[in-house]
Order: structure tokens, then C-alpha cells, then sequence
């Protein structure tokens, strides 16, 4: 009883601090959805513009900002969604889309 109240808590411990490795109920729909949401409203902003095909200058122009500050929020952007470029920025985007509507 105790090792399986041990065990139950090492679980837990470790889904809070690795949850997209070691939660198997969830799908890659799901967690594209959870990331999205963890986005800042200017990050969700310039997702939705780069879903449209936006080039750097064109997000700065659309945004008021300049291109290094679109540089940093899609550095940022990249980072909470652990992906390495805009394809798939825009993949978790249109995934995020198709749950909620």
C-alpha cells in the first residue's frame, strides 16, 4: 500500500515537471492547444499574421514595431511551443483552431 502511494506521488511529481514527455493521455492536438494559450495576446497576434504567410517586415509594419522586436516575440514564440521555425508555428496555430472551432 505505501510503495503504491509512493509511487502514485513520484507520478504526479514527475508529470508536473516533464508533462509532455510523460503524460500519454494527452495528444499532439492537445498540447498544441495548451501552447497556444500560454502565449501573450502580442504573440497570438503575430501567430495568427504568420499563419497568413507575413513576412518579418510585414508583422513589424502590421504591429507597430520594429523587426528585432518581431525577432524577439517569434524567438519567444518558438521557445514555449519547442519548435525550431514558422512552419511549425503556424502547424500548432491551425491545430489550436481545429479543437476550438
Amino acid at each position: 500500500m505505501r510503495e503504491t502511494r509512493c509511487t502514485s506521488f513520484l507520478n504526479h511529481v514527475l508529470k508536473l515537471a516533464f508533462p509532455k514527455i510523460l503524460d500519454n493521455n494527452s495528444n499532439d492536438m492537445e498540447s498544441s492547444k495548451d501552447s497556444i494559450v500560454k502565449l501573450t495576446p502580442t504573440e497570438t497576434a503575430l501567430v495568427k499574421n504568420l499563419s497568413l504567410g507575413k513576412s518579418n517586415q510585414q508583422l513589424a509594419e502590421l504591429h507597430g514595431i520594429s523587426i528585432n522586436t518581431v525577432k524577439f516575440h517569434l524567438h519567444n514564440i518558438f521557445e514555449k511551443l519547442g519548435v525550431s521555425n514558422r512552419k511549425q508555428v503556424v502547424s500548432h496555430y491551425q491545430k489550436s483552431n481545429d479543437l476550438s472551432g
